[in-house]
């Protein structure tokens, strides 16, 4: 048997069941009966750049447009890849926009 760790939505608590097939809680058990439940201290997690080597070919702030339907969009980040949507004119395609 496999067992997975899950996070409790109300308390942040982590906790491990055996996996089984259906939803799974959203609240550990101690949350679930409505008794308090034992609290373990997590860390906040890191915000690391996925890779150092990223450049911005497009720097923020930009406008976008689909060449299809017009579609506009602004962005105010910088961005390493042209932005896509799915165009409801090319049967929900997904189409790169042209920076405008």
């Amino acid at each position: 048997m496999k067992k997975e760790k899950l996070t409790c939505q109300k308390c942040n608590a982590d906790w491990e069941r055996i996996s089984a097939r259906g939803r799974k809680p959203v609240l550990c058990p101690p949350c679930a009966e409505g008794s308090s439940p034992v609290l373990i201290k997590k860390e906040p997690k890191r915000s690391e750049p996925i890779s150092s080597d990223t450049s911005i070919k497009y720097p923020g702030p930009s406008k976008w447009k689909c060449p299809n339907c017009n579609t506009k969009m602004n962005t105010e980040v910088g961005l390493s890849d042209p932005p896509v949507h799915k165009c409801p004119k090319r049967a929900m395609r997904v189409i790169v926009l042209e920076l405008i």
